[in-house]
């Protein structure tokens, strides 16, 4: 799937603007996912022996590409420092967002030493399961709290104990053991919990322990829902935005475009973006489940202190940032004359708000967590 473009000749006019909306008060969605059924007990006797001994029973394969899907996107290196890119296919279940295959399934892990910055002495002897493993992956705040990096392992070395470091990505401020937290991913030896899933890219084989029977399993495929360029007068309201690679909804140039009364979640990147233009609306929606952050509108010209005038208000936003997860707000402002109002925001990893730039204005919102 691709997403819908508008342009400037799907406009409408101050007097007479253009509404999509479901009829009849119809609960719509638009979706960026592909379904994935034909679920079945795993039978290759080389996945089962690297499964661990509790999941062997629990876990289900699908063949993807006997749905067609081919394209599974590369997972790839973000965080603090190394920006944020369209995510790789993820999977999605009962609209809750699953974990790929990772451990420790809940926090993080310490190090011990390192050999230079590509060889981390860690405080376990996991790694040692990892040898087979074809693309491991580790999450880690090598020494700021508030700087995170996802990055490729070159592998793991079981007799020292270590995790082996590719020295294609730097950690901007260094890797210091004693203030080190990390997990690794990626691991279809690690898939040990309801929730987990994994993804053979070479055979197109996705494993998955579900966390209930009878759920809809949905793979994440395009980029993203909603295009507009330089479009004017036009309200989408009402409808459910999910399961995109990227962001769900933007909006570039353009003027009085308002998005009213939408579920905005399970996105890669953010729920919705705004740059450029005049006066554009976020109002009443509720974003969650987000990649990089929730609502982020720019707009206004400093040289001259023009503003913008977008608003962002009534919106609930939560649970954000689940893949980047330092400095990607809830809602961001930037430019000249835009205004957060009203807002709920919580159960964020870092930030809630930002407002870079002149004259704009952010009140009566509610954060926590």
């Amino acid at each position: 799937p691709q997403a819908i473009e508008f342009t400037q000749h799907d406009s409408g006019t101050a007097a007479a603007p253009i509404t999509y909306l479901g009829e009849g008060g119809a609960s719509v969605r638009l979706t960026g996912g592909r379904e994935v059924s034909g679920w079945r007990a795993v039978a290759d006797a080389a996945v089962l022996e690297r499964l661990p001994a509790e999941a062997r029973s629990q876990v289900v394969v699908a063949d993807l590409r006997a749905h067609g899907i081919t394209d599974f996107g590369q997972l790839s290196v973000r965080g603090f420092s190394a920006g944020s890119p369209t995510a790789e296919a993820e999977l999605f279940y009962d609209d809750q967002p699953m974990t790929l295959a990772r451990w420790p399934n809940d926090g993080f892990r310490g190090a011990k030493g390192k050999d230079g910055d590509l060889t981390v002495v860690v405080d376990t002897d996991r790694v040692g399961r990892w040898v087979a493993e074809s693309e491991p992956w580790v999450f880690a705040y090598w020494h700021h709290d508030w700087a995170e990096l996802y990055e490729p392992l070159a592998g793991v070395d079981p007799a020292r104990q270590a995790l082996l470091r590719t020295e294609k990505v730097k950690p901007v401020y260094g890797l210091t053991p004693s203030r080190a937290r990390w997990y690794a991913f990626n691991l279809l030896a690690e898939l040990d919990a309801p929730g987990e899933y994994y993804l053979d890219r070479a055979a197109g084989r996705l494993y998955f322990w579900p966390p209930r029977a009878g759920g809809r399993a949905v793979l994440s495929m395009s980029d993203g829902l909603i295009r507009g360029e330089n479009l004017s007068h036009v309200t989408f309201r009402g409808f459910i935005l999910e399961a995109c690679r990227g962001t769900a909804v933007a909006i570039k140039g353009g003027t009085d475009c308002h998005v009213v009364g939408c579920t905005i979640r399970n996105t890669g990147l953010r729920g919705l973006s705004v740059s450029d233009g005049q006066r554009h609306e976020v109002y009443g929606c509720d974003v969650y489940h987000t990649g990089a952050g929730g609502l982020s509108l720019s707009g206004g010209q400093r040289p001259t202190l023009t503003p913008a005038g977008h608003n962002a208000e009534n919106n609930h936003v939560h649970h954000y940032a689940r893949r980047a997860r330092t400095y990607h707000t809830a809602i961001t402002v930037s430019g000249v004359g835009n205004r957060i109002a009203h807002n709920l925001v919580h159960d964020g990893p870092h930030m809630a708000l930002s407002a870079g730039g002149n004259d704009h204005v952010v009140e009566f919102n509610e954060i926590h967590n």
